[in-house]
């Protein structure tokens, strides 16, 4: 039985959920009204996958980009919250690291347990580009 290419598929979708899971990736949501980065970055690489319709030859092709697109330095980043990977230009930028700060190391600075979470655009990039994502537990 063939597999729907469209991200709004509940299988298709689910899918890409569990794979994205591995990779510390919030896949976004499948409405097709919300048109975000991570949204249309799926629906694009459901559009340019040509191969067979089944589960297994979409997972190994989604697992593929996946890997090569959602780089990481070190390890993936440990998100407190949900994840929040961001993109530049149509693509997932890389993650350089993950500071974490206690709240009782913060000497009052921080409410809560703090990460800040650093990437970068792919390819080519001046300084301002760069994004720091902060999350409180």
């Amino acid at each position: 039985m063939g597999i729907s290419l469209t991200y709004e598929d509940s299988e298709t979708f689910s899918l890409i959920c569990k794979l994205c899971w591995r990779y510390a990736i919030d896949p976004g949501s499948p409405d097709p009204n919300w048109n975000g980065d991570r949204e249309n970055y799926f629906r694009k690489l459901l559009a340019e996958y040509d191969g067979p319709l089944d589960k297994k030859s979409l997972t190994v092709y989604l697992n593929k980009h996946l890997a090569e697109d959602f780089i990481a330095y070190k390890r993936r980043p440990r998100w407190i919250q949900s994840a929040e990977w961001p993109f530049y230009n149509g693509k997932p930028m890389i993650f350089v690291g993950q500071i974490d700060i206690p709240k009782t190391a913060s000497k009052g600075d921080f409410h809560d347990d703090t990460s800040f979470y650093i990437f970068r655009p792919q390819g080519r990039f001046f300084d301002d580009e760069c994004k720091v994502i902060v999350q409180q537990y």
